[in-house]
């Protein structure tokens, strides 16, 4: 049972409907689930962690077209249908979703869209101008400066930008500077050094925020004639609002909680987490996480980040065919917070091996018919266990999982269950390892899984919330 009172909010990154997941997906989702198993399982909190996706962007409308479909309506259908593919894989993952779930091309999140903007306009901080905007001739769209590459490329096409002159919306950033900046301030970033490449950034910011595009596909704004229709990002950056009022029957507000934390990539930093820091600022004048975590990318065997544009991966299910979830979410959880990795079959097998394992050392203590206890034994699980706690409250998994590991691999299997066979203390080895049980899950799933009479068995039911 779970204390809706002792609640944790994550701002989770819907994923572009744009084609297959990858391991860069994998990767910074099973770090954002260590983060959120933990809150659930260990600390006992009601989370608020929807799976969702982003059928709102031109990824999305690309892909549709391409397989010959380019009606609105049916373009929000396909995107329905690709997803359950995203679906699955998350599934494979081991994903521990709450029962929350959202989209940002859904009725609700149009409502939302609306609600936004005209909120914005009665405060004067949406105006209509003609002004020179950036466009880019291969996509056929207008993009901000935010999406703009340091050599005047648009990130999403890698085509050069050109320069012209026409009438669009705008949200103020210039005028607003002093309030973002502070708002950035009291977010606690982790790593640090991205609130520092972001500030950087901001100094060098001349134009306002660009909200309007001429496309045929996108959430209409309101007064306009057909075809211009609000950026991506001016719904994107509603995420807390979306997660939260789904969480709550979709009260149609502005208003939200301040969330506990936002993950996210490090290369939009400058789009979907200042926009949405822009957004809760003018909206709500607070701050829309209290701390987000920029994740790092996976690599490939050259070292270069594995994307959808370059098509250098291996579909993710064949790594979890050969090496299980759990052995997947044991690579994930090794680099440091914010870097990058490059993908390996090797430490996926060692989490593999790891389960195995963990299942042999049940075996071992089923065996064992005393009770003794040893308290300094105990002790010292409590001391590791300690660590643990504090670095998964600073959202270090890569300590903590070095903490766990090294006791039951080092401490538990070496040191103890050897001992064991020569001195009693079985009840204290069986109480530490149930006690252990729910930090093992955090990484591995899998460890919650027992097999009786050839059968998977939840050693307790996965009840999301």
């Amino acid at each position: 049972m779970h204390d809706k009172n002792k609640r944790f909010l994550i701002d989770v990154p819907p994923p572009t409907i744009s084609g297959n997941l990858h391991m860069g997906h994998v990767f910074s989702y099973a770090q954002m689930d260590f983060i959120a198993r933990y809150h659930r399982h260990i600390k006992g909190e009601y989370l608020v962690y929807p799976y969702c996706y982003d059928n709102n962007g031109l990824p999305t409308e690309k892909l549709a077209q391409a397989a010959g479909v380019s009606d609105q309506d049916k373009i929000i259908e396909f995107s329905w249908h690709e997803s359950i593919a995203y679906h699955i894989l998350f599934m494979r993952l081991a994903m521990g979703w709450s029962w929350h779930h959202y989209t940002t091309f859904s009725p609700f999140a149009v409502k939302l869209a609306h609600l936004s903007f005209q909120d914005l306009v009665d405060k004067g901080q949406a105006y209509k101008a003609e002004r020179e905007y950036y466009y880019c001739p291969l996509t056929g769209v207008s993009v901000s400066q935010n999406e703009l590459t340091e050599d005047g490329c648009y990130e999403r096409s890698g085509a050069k930008v050109e320069l012209r002159r026409g009438e669009g919306w705008f949200i103020k950033v210039l005028d607003n500077l002093p309030r973002i900046r502070a708002a950035i301030d009291q977010i606690a970033w982790k790593p640090e050094m991205y609130k520092a490449r972001l500030l950087a950034w901001l100094d060098q910011c001349n134009t306002d925020w660009s909200i309007s595009r001429e496309r045929k596909y996108g959430i209409p704004i309101p007064g306009e004639p057909p075809g211009i229709v609000f950026d991506t990002w001016h719904t994107s950056s509603l995420s807390p609002q979306l997660a939260w009022h789904e969480a709550n029957q979709y009260e149609v507000t502005l208003k939200c909680p301040i969330f506990d934390v936002r993950f996210q990539a490090h290369d939009i930093i400058r789009t979907w987490a200042l926009f949405t820091i822009i957004k809760s600022v003018l909206h709500n004048d607070q701050i829309p996480w209290r701390t987000i975590v920029i994740c790092g990318h996976a690599l490939d065997d050259q070292g270069k980040k594995i994307s959808k544009t370059a098509g250098n991966f291996v579909p993710p299910g064949q790594y979890i065919d050969q090496h299980t979830s759990d052995g997947v979410r044991y690579w994930a959880a090794q680099p440091q917070v914010g870097s990058d990795t490059r993908i390996n079959p090797v430490v996926m097998e060692y989490g593999k091996r790891c389960c195995n394992k963990w299942r042999n050392a049940k075996r071992f203590l089923d065996m064992r018919t005393d009770d003794a206890k040893n308290k300094a034994v105990w002790e010292e699980w409590l001391g590791f266990k300690k660590g643990i706690d504090a670095a998964f409250d600073q959202y270090d998994w890569t300590e903590a999982g070095y903490l766990l590991f090294t006791y039951f691999w080092h401490h538990f299997c070496d040191v103890h269950i050897e001992a064991c066979k020569k001195e009693a203390m079985s009840g204290t080895l069986r109480a530490i390892y149930d006690d252990m049980r729910e930090y093992m899950g955090v990484f591995m799933p899998g460890t919650l899984i027992e097999k009786k009479d050839g059968r998977d068995t939840p050693v307790r039911p996965h009840v999301p919330n």
